[in-house]
């Protein structure tokens, strides 16, 4: 009896054993495979992320934003006193310029530099804009084409309302009104730029969150356009009853154009969403 029972004993730490290392064999296996699936998964993540674009790793807008710092820099060295002078007079509402803004006025150069580097930063804020809205219409690729296009557009937009101003005051405004609101609104349009490059700098290298993005775009547009309106119930406002006439013409002006460049940037936008 003793002889039947050894031989089944004998043979059961064996088996035990054998199905321990089949167990554990199957478990590396499976442990390698799960290692070796996780590793593709982080590196298929890790190349999209790379390939993903972002504006503030754009090397062609850092040299934008980096030449336009020491362009505007050295032209307000040179004529930091005729700048000041300027932005005291349409504050403080002189109807005569001193010396300094009335050689600021004859160097048109300047205020067309400053004009377009207004248009040129606005398109970058839209292209950060439009990036945040489309995750992936914009890449390395076409980042400065579309830049360009935004800056066209926001340039043309500009120039068509220096034309109607024109137009208008010929038609309802003495002369003298005429000069100082075209001097006063290149003045704003110029320098605007000087509020706008660190609001640039603030969103696109801090990474701002979408929402900020709009809050801070909103609190530019609204405090650029009460600005103008102070400009326009100054120049224009002879009495009281024609508060809210003033305030439609405002609006017909100002806000409805500044929708329709809007609306312009987003169909552009859709026929490169086609074209792509």
């Amino acid at each position: 009896m003793r002889s039947n029972i050894d031989p089944i004993n004998s043979q059961l730490p064996d088996t035990t054993i054998a199905d321990s290392f089949a167990y554990e064999n199957i478990a590396n296996q499976l442990d390698d495979k799960t290692i070796k699936y996780s590793e593709s998964i982080v590196s298929v993540v890790t190349k999209d992320e790379k390939v993903k674009y972002n504006p503030r790793g754009d090397d062609g807008i850092a040299i934008i934003l980096l030449l336009s710092f020491f362009i505007s820099a050295v032209l307000i060295g040179k004529n930091k006193k005729g700048i000041v002078q300027r932005i005291r007079d349409f504050f403080l509402n002189k109807e005569r310029s001193s010396l300094f803004s009335q050689g600021l006025a004859s160097q048109s150069a300047l205020i067309v530099y400053f004009s377009i580097q207004t248009a040129l930063l606005l398109g970058v804020f839209f292209l950060n804009f439009f990036y945040d809205l489309h995750i992936n219409f914009i890449d390395d690729n076409n980042s400065l084409i579309i830049l360009g296009i935004y800056t066209s557009i926001i340039g043309i937009y500009l120039l068509f309302k220096q034309v109607i101003y024109r137009f208008i005051a010929w038609m309802f405004f003495d002369s003298k009104q005429h000069e100082l609101w075209l001097i006063s609104y290149n003045t704003l349009v110029a320098f605007f730029s000087f509020i706008l490059y660190p609001s640039l700098l603030f969103i696109i290298y801090f990474d701002l969150e979408f929402n900020y993005v709009i809050l801070l775009g909103l609190s530019l547009f609204f405090i650029m356009k009460l600005v103008m309106f102070y400009k326009w119930i100054y120049l224009f406002l002879n009495d009281i009853y024609g508060l809210l006439r003033l305030f439609l013409y405002f609006c017909a002006l100002e806000i409805l154009p500044c929708l329709i460049v809007y609306q312009g940037l987003v169909q552009v936008n859709n026929q490169i969403i086609i074209k792509l």
